[in-house]
């Protein structure tokens, strides 16, 4: 989904919750956020967050990929198992019927690199530069230090240090 496909389908989303007399609730998360919030990338797969309430949500996802011929997970919250605290909201866009929130940079960049997968997509790899960029981290400490603020240190994975490591070589001049 493109940039301006997702702002579409948000506010088909909204619409559908003020039909029913609901306000929801967004948080996005992982591409959707790098897209739309961060402009790293041109489009996403899909778009991950958490929403509530949750039936009323499900019901009018289910509508606007429907009407607007969409994936039917078009909007899914697989991404659910990747919230290690209660994360900070960050305010991003309001809809008729539907506010939207996403989390703040060092959130993200700790759920991408707890989330990273041996074999990274492009998207990822460049989420996680883009990232670093942001926060003005050049070194794996300090990439480390940002994701022991949300996840105990036993849970992070060498894997994650590695790929820090050779991810903020590529980065060095």
């Amino acid at each position: 989904m493109k940039k301006e496909d997702i702002q579409q389908a948000l506010a088909a989303l909204g619409r559908e919750l003020e039909k029913k007399g609901v306000e929801g609730e967004l948080l996005i998360v992982g591409g959707a956020a790098m897209c739309l919030i961060h402009d790293a990338r041109d489009a996403t797969k899909d778009v991950d967050g958490l929403f509530e309430p949750r039936t009323e949500m499900l019901e009018a996802i289910a509508t606007v990929a429907e009407k607007h011929n969409l994936e039917d997970d078009w909007l899914n919250d697989g991404v659910k198992g990747f919230f290690f605290t209660e994360p900070e909201r960050v305010p991003f866009a309001e809809f008729p019927g539907l506010r939207v929130t996403t989390v703040s940079p060092d959130y993200l960049l700790a759920m991408k690199l707890f989330s990273a997968r041996t074999a990274l997509y492009e998207n990822d790899r460049r989420d996680i530069k883009t990232l670093l960029g942001l926060l003005n981290i050049t070194s794996t400490r300090q990439a480390l230090e940002i994701i022991e603020k949300y996840l105990p240190q036993e849970k992070i994975l060498p894997k994650t240090q590695y790929l820090l490591e050779e991810i903020i070589e590529e980065l060095s001049p």
